[in-house]
């Protein structure tokens, strides 16, 4: 049996979601105390972790996780 990542009504529901999905990742990446989130701006954290949102919503419509480890390579080179 294969398994597989698509779930559309999932992706859907996220996306319907996403304002408050990352207004409260970003609250909560900025609370961790003594962490490099703190230096920065909320418009920058927002626009990576909208980024992110956004790769695991196609991933669970496409049903692949091209677009999440394609985010995963981009993140391991920006950091």
């Amino acid at each position: 049996m294969t398994r597989t990542l698509a779930s559309p009504t999932l992706a859907q529901l996220l996306r319907a979601q996403s304002d408050t999905i990352l207004t409260r990742t970003v609250e909560d990446l900025q609370s961790q105390v003594g962490s490099h989130y703190q230096e920065r701006s909320v418009e920058e954290l927002r626009s990576w972790v909208a980024a992110s949102l956004s790769d695991l919503v196609r991933s669970l419509e496409e049903g692949s996780p091209q677009p999440l480890m394609d985010r995963a390579e981009t993140l391991s080179r920006e950091r």
